[in-house]
């Protein structure tokens, strides 16, 4: 199944940059949390598994974004963003590429294999369109 794919390359990915995360069933509702300087992440596990590879990212990108060593840094991202809309956008960079490198094939054509199984929400359509033409033209 392409989400526990993805949900292992985010994990991976996290231990590589020296990421920690703890994976909880808290009462639904509370969000998942970003401790930035300790480099550590708490992913609220009460939600459908489908929800978990856009948190798990989201949160990663407040790690990367705020670490001191800049570990991610996109040429598209615009720094008069919110922390929140900026943590999106790194969240489906790293969406975009563990997806594409799971798939064997891909049809720049049409994102909504991308967008439905990884359930990101419609009003990231134009940016999913972006991201995956760079990341399939690169």
């Amino acid at each position: 199944m392409i989400i526990d794919d993805v949900i292992n390359d985010l994990v991976a990915f996290a231990k590589r940059h020296h990421i920690i995360i703890k994976f909880l069933k808290m009462p639904s509702g509370m969000r998942s949390l970003a401790f930035i300087k300790q480099k550590f992440i708490i992913i609220n596990t009460n939600c459908p598994e489908s929800q978990l590879p856009f948190k798990i990212a989201h949160e990663l990108g407040h790690v990367l974004l705020e670490s001191d060593d800049r570990i991610f840094h996109s040429k598209s991202m615009d720094n008069r963003f919110s922390s929140e809309g900026t943590a999106n956008d790194v969240a489906l960079h790293l969406l975009i590429k563990f997806y594409l490198d799971e798939c064997e094939e891909y049809n720049l054509n049409s994102v909504q294999p991308i967008m439905e199984q990884l359930h990101i929400a419609p009003k990231f359509l134009a940016k999913v369109q972006r991201i995956t033409k760079e990341c399939l033209t690169h």
